[in-house]
């Protein structure tokens, strides 16, 4: 899997420039979302590097006597 990352050229740049938008996460934190940042398959690509080369985990937790998955 090639990770270099290309322009994706856009037919309206001005278009896609209202839809950005800024989360505010809180303690200084934000999230800047980009629609249509990567292609659709490129995006892909990398959930599924991510996906398979991550070792997910989901511990089980003891909480008074009861177990929750974290």
């Amino acid at each position: 899997m090639n990770l270099m990352l290309k322009a994706n050229p856009s037919p309206n740049p001005k278009d896609d420039a209202k839809k950005t938008r800024t989360v505010d996460l809180g303690n200084g934190s934000s999230v800047i979302y980009v629609p249509r940042f990567l292609a659709y398959d490129v995006a892909w690509e990398f959930f599924n590097y991510l996906d398979n080369h991550i070792p997910w985990t989901r511990p089980t937790l003891r909480v008074f006597g009861r177990s929750c998955t974290q």
